[in-house]
């Protein structure tokens, strides 16, 4: 074997010692908490540098790279920033509140078109006009039936019947009444109770009565009743009374059941003066 030159065998040493040192120092910085990374110095690599001036040779470097074996990762979980909002209650409302409102005396109405076809009986003597539907007739008492009845007529549909007076015909009734009292429509009707003192004399009396309404017909006040008959059949009177002429228009229905009611209304707003 060939021997080797002296300068090398004058550095070769050195080298070993060198590598001695670098593995001793691999060794270290691998047992060191933290991999032995210095502050600052990237995670992945560590570098090891040795300076020697010996011999020939001016300087060794050794680069030893080292992989830390294990890499504690940290997360932070970012703060979550929980703003507490408070909801708005609702606000209450509370619902408009239903108001019935009550006519205390409600108004008959009809219109014009709807009698528009209708005939007209008109009565000089007692100074009245009014309308009645086209199938229908009248028929006139005479007679008056009693001391206060001036006048007294009846309204019934002549093409079903030939008379109001057979007790068959549905009719309706107009009377002119002598009224000395000068009453008005309830106070009239007191009078003509069963019990109240002499009623007799009176041709119309009641078992019962109870005001429905008053209203105006051809401008005078006037009083709807739904009345109960001496017979327990239960009717519709309306009462104008004509205060100057010492008078009262009776109109009334008793029927059962009450077929004319509607044309009793209609006929009734019909009804005009002509004096």
């Amino acid at each position: 074997m060939r021997a080797l030159p002296r300068s090398t065998r004058t550095w070769l040493p050195v080298v070993a010692l060198v590598v001695l040192f670098a593995l001793v120092g691999a060794f270290v910085v691998s047992v060191l908490p933290g991999g032995g990374s210095a502050p600052g110095a990237p995670p992945s690599v560590i570098a090891t540098r040795i300076a020697i001036v010996t011999g020939t040779a001016t300087s060794i470097t050794a680069t030893v790279a080292l992989t830390p074996t294990a890499t504690a990762t940290l997360t932070v979980a970012p703060v979550v920033s929980t703003t507490a909002t408070a909801t708005p209650k609702p606000t209450a409302t509370t619902a408009p509140t239903a108001t019935a409102t009550i006519a205390a005396n409600p108004v008959l109405t009809t219109t014009r078109s709807a009698t528009a076809d209708w005939k007209v009986y008109e009565n000089p003597e007692h100074a009245f006009r009014v309308k009645y539907p086209p199938q229908f007739a009248y028929s006139i008492r005479t007679p008056p039936l009693g001391p206060e009845i001036l006048y007294y007529m009846s309204f019934y549909d002549g093409s079903k019947y030939q008379s109001p007076f057979s007790g068959q015909a549905p009719a309706i009734n107009l009377a002119v009444l002598a009224n000395p009292q000068k009453f008005a429509g309830d106070d009239w009707a007191k009078a003509h109770l069963f019990t109240t003192p002499n009623s007799v004399q009176y041709t119309f009396q009641f078992e019962s009565y109870q005001i429905a309404r008053t209203f105006s017909v051809s401008g005078i006040q006037s009083t709807r009743l739904t009345a109960v008959s001496g017979e327990g059949i239960t009717g519709h009177v309306i009462l104008i009374p004509l205060l100057s002429e010492s008078k009262m228009i009776y109109l009334s229905y008793f029927m059962d059941p009450p077929a004319l009611e509607p044309l009793f209304d209609a006929i009734t707003l019909t009804l005009e003066r002509t004096r």
